[in-house]
């Protein structure tokens, strides 16, 4: 069977569609299919975890193969001379518009340019993510486990200018062979949680195993060291708390900018810490996550000095490498230009009260948290259940959910008034809004 890309220029020459500006979106995607970045509406084709793309497993099965499995989950799948179509879910198709690939298991339709992949129906038959179905298959097509170049803690060590052994005899941090894994251990060494962080900047960076971490505090191992001093510095990410560690600081860190926060506000309270020093990264996340600290340590009762922290870097692991055996120096320098944080406002304490109610919350599922914290976040400039509606297309995206199981959770959220359906789509009802 010809190449897609034949029969594509072929449809647009018996269309007479070549002066339209179709000819030039042709081009985009064939150089796009070339590089393995076909477009799926707006966004790159789905990767699976393990780091295949679909055009990989397509090739690998085969245009028979590929056939036989769209056949079998798409009706409407028609041969059409030398050209195979189907009905094209993004609009209103009666005459089949939607122009496979066999050769690459991508498809676009050159009415309402939706574009997608033998894949994606397949994962909706079976009500699972398409990043999971990718991997499935590229278990079959017997690739190896992981595409990409995996992270060991020797390359992780060397970025972040830190001995490999300190690493792992203070933090315990593994090779595997998804990557580094760093453990959360409690008070008393009990492992509550693993992140596994796959590479240094490529995205999807981590993987959560076991209680997911972004609930909890890194570094509590080390907590009655902490107990003993009178000062607390709370970082942003592991990698700020090992550079802090490695340098003797008392330190606290949340896996990220959005949670965490609560937990490290009731230890410093319960621990009597006179001062806590918000060491945050010079971007915008930074800026929301020192001040959705602050909310927290209100919200917990916390009466010390909170300092705020602006490091001439992107980072406290930055400053390290560069100022390198200065360190010191430039720490001090950084505290003596501290001033007292001011960035508490009354849209991130709501902000913190709703995360906390969510998480604590025992009818919800994992999936229920994630479709609320998200709905919560489509527009951080306003507070909780005053930004704009949410579309079940969006939340699926964005949360990287199939499109009916959003539609069956978000359904029960709304008969249960922790979600409200409104023209446009969907947003915080008032049990999570503060009313019961």
């Amino acid at each position: 069977m010809p190449d897609w890309t034949d029969a594509t220029l072929r449809q647009i020459r018996a269309n007479g569609l070549a002066r339209t500006g179709v000819a030039t979106r042709v081009g985009e995607l064939v150089r796009a299919h070339a590089d393995g970045q076909l477009v799926a509406g707006s966004s790159p084709t789905p990767r699976g975890r393990s780091g295949y793309i679909v055009t990989d497993i397509a090739q690998a099965l085969g245009e028979q193969r590929v056939c036989e499995l769209l056949a079998e989950h798409v009706p409407t799948l028609t041969r059409r001379g030398q050209r195979v179509c189907s009905l094209c879910p993004g609009h209103a198709d009666h005459d089949p518009s939607l122009s496979w690939s066999l050769s690459l298991g991508v498809a676009h339709c050159f009415v309402c340019g939706h574009s997608t992949h033998f894949l994606e129906p397949i994962a909706k038959a079976q009500g699972k993510r398409v990043a999971t179905v990718i991997d499935q298959y590229a278990r079959r097509c017997g690739f190896p486990r992981w595409k990409r170049q995996v992270l060991t803690l020797s390359t992780y060590a060397a970025a972040k200018q830190l001995p490999a052994e300190f690493l792992r005899q203070r933090f315990r941090i593994e090779d595997t062979d998804a990557g580094i894994a760093i453990p959360y251990p409690s008070e008393t060494g009990e492992v509550l949680a693993v992140r596994v962080r796959r590479c240094l900047a490529e995205r999807p960076r981590w993987r959560d195993r076991g209680t997911r971490a972004s609930q909890l505090a890194y570094g509590l191992h080390e907590l009655e060291q902490i107990r003993a001093g009178e000062y607390l510095v709370c970082c942003e990410g592991e990698s700020d708390l090992h550079t802090a560690r490695y340098h003797d600081l008392p330190a606290l860190a949340t896996p990220g900018a959005e949670l965490g926060h609560r937990v490290v506000a009731a230890i410093a309270v319960s621990a009597g810490i006179r001062e806590i020093l918000l060491c945050r990264h010079n971007d915008d996340g930074g800026r929301g996550w020192a001040s959705r600290f602050a909310a927290a340590l209100a919200v917990a009762g916390y009466a010390g000095s909170v300092a705020d922290l602006r490091l001439p870097t992107k980072d406290l692991n930055d400053l390290h490498v560069e100022a390198g055996d200065t360190f010191g120096a430039a720490w001090g320098e950084a505290v003596r230009r501290a001033r007292p944080y001011e960035g508490d406002d009354p849209m991130s304490r709501a902000v913190v009260n709703l995360v906390d109610k969510t998480l604590c919350d025992p009818e919800l599922t994992p999936t229920d948290r994630t479709l609320v914290l998200s709905i919560a976040r489509a527009d951080p400039t306003v507070a909780p259940g005053d930004g704009p509606p949410v579309t079940r297309r969006t939340l699926a995206k964005r949360c990287s959910l199939a499109r009916d199981t959003v539609s069956v959770r978000i359904a029960a959220l709304v008969a249960s008034g922790r979600l409200e359906a409104v023209s446009g789509g969907v947003r915080l009802g008032p049990k999570l809004l503060g009313g019961e």
